[in-house]
Protein backbone atom coordinates (compact mmCIF):
# COMPACT_ATOMS: atom_id res chain seq x y z
CA UNK A 1 0.00 0.00 0.00
CA UNK A 2 1.42 3.38 -1.00
CA UNK A 3 1.46 6.51 1.17
CA UNK A 4 -1.24 7.94 -1.09
CA UNK A 5 -3.39 4.87 -0.39
CA UNK A 6 -2.82 5.30 3.37
CA UNK A 7 -3.71 9.00 3.15
CA UNK A 8 -6.83 8.18 1.14
CA UNK A 9 -7.96 5.65 3.75
CA UNK A 10 -7.07 7.97 6.68
CA UNK A 11 -8.88 10.97 5.27
CA UNK A 12 -11.77 9.16 3.55
CA UNK A 13 -11.03 11.15 0.41
CA UNK A 14 -8.49 10.71 -2.38
CA UNK A 15 -5.20 12.55 -2.40
CA UNK A 16 -5.35 15.22 -5.14
CA UNK A 17 -4.13 13.92 -8.49
CA UNK A 18 -0.63 14.84 -9.51
CA UNK A 19 0.46 14.97 -5.87
CA UNK A 20 2.08 11.61 -5.40
CA UNK A 21 5.05 12.45 -3.23
CA UNK A 22 5.20 10.83 0.18
CA UNK A 23 5.32 14.03 2.20
CA UNK A 24 2.15 15.40 0.61
CA UNK A 25 0.19 12.26 1.40
CA UNK A 26 1.45 12.06 4.98
CA UNK A 27 0.83 15.78 5.55
CA UNK A 28 -2.75 15.52 4.33
CA UNK A 29 -3.39 12.55 6.61
CA UNK A 30 -1.82 14.35 9.58
CA UNK A 31 -3.89 17.47 8.93
CA UNK A 32 -7.06 15.42 8.83
CA UNK A 33 -6.21 13.81 12.17
CA UNK A 34 -5.43 17.19 13.76
CA UNK A 35 -8.72 18.65 12.56
CA UNK A 36 -10.67 15.65 13.84
CA UNK A 37 -9.04 16.02 17.27
CA UNK A 38 -9.76 19.76 17.26
CA UNK A 39 -13.44 19.11 16.51
CA UNK A 40 -13.65 16.62 19.38
CA UNK A 41 -11.98 19.02 21.81
CA UNK A 42 -14.28 21.87 20.75
CA UNK A 43 -17.32 19.67 21.32
CA UNK A 44 -16.15 18.94 24.87
CA UNK A 45 -15.89 22.58 25.91
CA UNK A 46 -19.61 23.27 26.38
CA UNK A 47 -20.50 20.96 29.30
CA UNK A 48 -17.98 22.66 31.65
CA UNK A 49 -19.36 26.06 30.57
CA UNK A 50 -22.84 24.91 31.53
CA UNK A 51 -21.50 23.69 34.89
CA UNK A 52 -19.78 27.04 35.50
CA UNK A 53 -23.03 28.88 34.82
CA UNK A 54 -24.90 26.54 37.16
CA UNK A 55 -22.42 27.47 39.90
CA UNK A 56 -22.95 31.19 39.31
CA UNK A 57 -20.24 32.24 36.86
CA UNK A 58 -20.98 35.14 34.54
CA UNK A 59 -20.47 34.97 30.80
CA UNK A 60 -17.62 37.48 31.14
CA UNK A 61 -15.85 35.18 33.62
CA UNK A 62 -16.22 32.23 31.27
CA UNK A 63 -14.93 34.26 28.30
CA UNK A 64 -11.75 35.07 30.23
CA UNK A 65 -10.71 31.41 30.16
CA UNK A 66 -12.10 30.31 26.77
CA UNK A 67 -10.15 30.28 23.55
CA UNK A 68 -11.65 31.68 20.35
CA UNK A 69 -14.61 33.32 22.11
CA UNK A 70 -14.49 37.08 22.53
CA UNK A 71 -18.00 38.36 23.27
CA UNK A 72 -20.91 37.37 25.48
CA UNK A 73 -23.08 37.15 22.37
CA UNK A 74 -20.66 34.71 20.75
CA UNK A 75 -20.49 32.60 23.91
CA UNK A 76 -24.27 32.60 24.37
CA UNK A 77 -24.83 31.68 20.71
CA UNK A 78 -22.33 28.81 20.88
CA UNK A 79 -23.76 27.44 24.09
CA UNK A 80 -27.36 27.66 22.89
CA UNK A 81 -26.44 26.13 19.52
CA UNK A 82 -24.70 23.26 21.32
CA UNK A 83 -27.72 22.70 23.57
CA UNK A 84 -30.11 22.50 20.62
CA UNK A 85 -27.80 19.94 19.01
CA UNK A 86 -27.88 17.97 22.25
CA UNK A 87 -31.67 18.16 22.30
CA UNK A 88 -31.91 16.97 18.70
CA UNK A 89 -29.63 14.05 19.52
CA UNK A 90 -31.76 13.18 22.54
CA UNK A 91 -29.03 13.98 25.08
CA UNK A 92 -30.90 16.95 26.63
CA UNK A 93 -34.57 17.42 27.38
CA UNK A 94 -36.67 20.50 26.63
CA UNK A 95 -36.49 21.40 30.32
CA UNK A 96 -32.69 21.17 30.35
CA UNK A 97 -32.41 23.41 27.29
CA UNK A 98 -34.83 25.88 28.89
CA UNK A 99 -32.70 25.84 32.06
CA UNK A 100 -29.59 26.53 30.00
CA UNK A 101 -31.23 29.48 28.27
CA UNK A 102 -32.31 30.92 31.61
CA UNK A 103 -28.77 30.43 32.98
CA UNK A 104 -27.32 32.24 29.96
CA UNK A 105 -29.73 35.12 30.54
CA UNK A 106 -29.01 35.24 34.29
CA UNK A 107 -25.26 35.24 33.58
CA UNK A 108 -25.49 38.34 31.38
CA UNK A 109 -26.58 36.94 28.05
CA UNK A 110 -29.62 37.68 25.94
CA UNK A 111 -33.09 36.72 27.11
CA UNK A 112 -34.67 33.78 25.29
CA UNK A 113 -36.81 35.15 22.49
CA UNK A 114 -40.04 33.63 21.17
CA UNK A 115 -38.59 33.34 17.64
CA UNK A 116 -35.84 31.11 19.01
CA UNK A 117 -38.39 28.72 20.48
CA UNK A 118 -39.90 28.34 17.01
CA UNK A 119 -36.45 27.72 15.49
CA UNK A 120 -35.73 25.14 18.18
CA UNK A 121 -38.99 23.31 17.64
CA UNK A 122 -38.38 23.16 13.89
CA UNK A 123 -34.81 21.93 14.37
CA UNK A 124 -35.89 19.20 16.77
CA UNK A 125 -38.71 18.15 14.41
CA UNK A 126 -36.21 17.54 11.60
Amino acid sequence: MSCNDVATVATSRPVPSGRSDTMNAVTIAALDVVLAVENQVNALRWPPVLDALRFGATLDQVIEVMLNVETTEELAAGLIDWSVGQEIAGRMSDDEVDELMELVHAAGGPAPVPAYATFRAEAVAR
